[in-house]
């Protein structure tokens, strides 16, 4: 073993790393060791543990990256200034339980009737409101002995023999103070967000508006409800609660396997994706090609393959008329393995990042 090799990834990243020459290319030749997959399979022994392999895509995926990897001082483009998720034992690139619960459980939260549909496609009947209150409390927050809990373990990647899983690629922030870029404004206009908006006062506002603005508004007198708007009926639902209706109108997630192959350019939950009405996003818009910072990141590449562990249960949902329905423990791993291929898992879904397709047992 030479001097440069990398044992455990996590201790080097995290303590060892200082952008001497050189230092990036060894992570990026790193390799993932056997003894990974031993540990994982070693995992199958435990009763009721399900496992089930997922590929990257390309981009890749990043899990991580809000982990703050710094040093003072100077230092040049291609250092690595944000974090990444890596095993603290084996040092492997790795998706924490409870990303993989978070991602699982925002499906539940965003599209219900997603789930519902998936569920009923298995031959399991829920109405919209059993899966969004009922179903999730009992996967994700069940009011149970702890024994008695789904659990969600990390994700870890398997070997390959050849395969360097770790890459490097950047992003391109355009706006790193509170200053805004000179085509939004004056240089020295300081903001304490993306944008300060300018306040009623510093505005050259005719004295008749500033009267009519100071002035009290009377309250709207409320409108008289047409003598034929059917009535409420007595001993009905009460306000407040979640209900069908709620979840009208929702965008339909898309598979990956229906694009053609190709990987979506946003998060297949098309609602989840922030508007860009914002002020920053003008901002970056109109400064898309100037002043860019670009920040050198890792990720994992594509054709990795990384296997997802849950200890499962059957869950029975009991209803008012006395009857009773089951998710298996089958249903939820069914289930779990469509909406990580349909929404993804880690940062940056919306552009790309995290998007997996499933493989064959035995390739997983």
């Amino acid at each position: 073993m030479t001097e440069k090799t990398i044992v455990n990834l996590h201790h080097y990243f995290w303590r060892q790393y200082s952008n001497a020459e050189g230092e990036n290319e060894r992570i990026v030749q790193w390799q993932i060791p056997k003894e990974t997959d031993t540990v994982l399979d070693q995992m199958k022994t435990i009763p009721r543990v399900r496992q089930f392999g997922m590929k990257t895509t390309y981009p890749g995926l990043i899990a991580g990256l809000g982990y703050p990897h710094g040093k003072t001082g100077e230092k040049d483009e291609s250092y690595i200034e944000t974090g990444f998720s890596f095993d603290y034992a084996t040092g492997v690139p790795v998706i924490p339980g409870s990303s993989v619960k978070g991602a699982l459980r925002a499906a539940f939260r965003s599209d219900p009737e997603y789930v519902q549909e998936k569920l009923t496609n298995m031959g399991v009947e829920l109405d919209v409101l059993e899966v969004y209150t009922t179903l999730q409390k009992e996967i994700f927050a069940p009011e149970r002995p702890l024994q008695e809990h789904d659990c969600f373990f990390d994700a870890l990647p398997l070997f390959a023999e050849g395969i360097a899983p770790m890459k490097l690629d950047n992003i391109t922030p355009h706006i790193t103070t509170g200053k805004l870029p000179p085509s939004c404004g004056s240089q020295s206009q300081e903001s304490s967000g993306p944008v300060q908006q300018k306040s009623a006062e510093s505005r050259s506002v005719p004295a008749t508006e500033k009267k009519a603005a100071a002035a009290p508004r009377k309250a709207a007198k409320p409108t008289q409800a047409p003598t034929d708007a059917p009535k409420p009926k007595p001993g009905g639902k009460k306000a407040g609660g979640p209900s069908p209706a709620m979840f009208a109108n929702r965008t339909r997630p898309t598979s990956i396997s229906q694009t053609s192959g190709k990987t979506p350019t946003v998060n297949p939950a098309s609602k989840m994706v922030p508007k860009p009405e914002t002020a920053m996003a003008h901002v970056v818009r109109a400064n898309a090609t100037k002043d860019p910072n670009p920040v050198t990141i890792l990720k994992v590449g594509a054709e990795v393959i990384f296997r997802f562990t849950f200890l499962l249960h059957d869950t029975t949902i009991a209803r008012k008329n006395k009857s009773r329905v089951v998710v298996t423990a089958e249903h939820k791993e069914k289930l779990f393995k469509r909406i990580l291929e349909d929404f993804g898992v880690g940062a940056k879904t919306n552009v790309g990042y995290g998007h997996l397709v499933p493989v064959p047992t035995k390739e997983s």
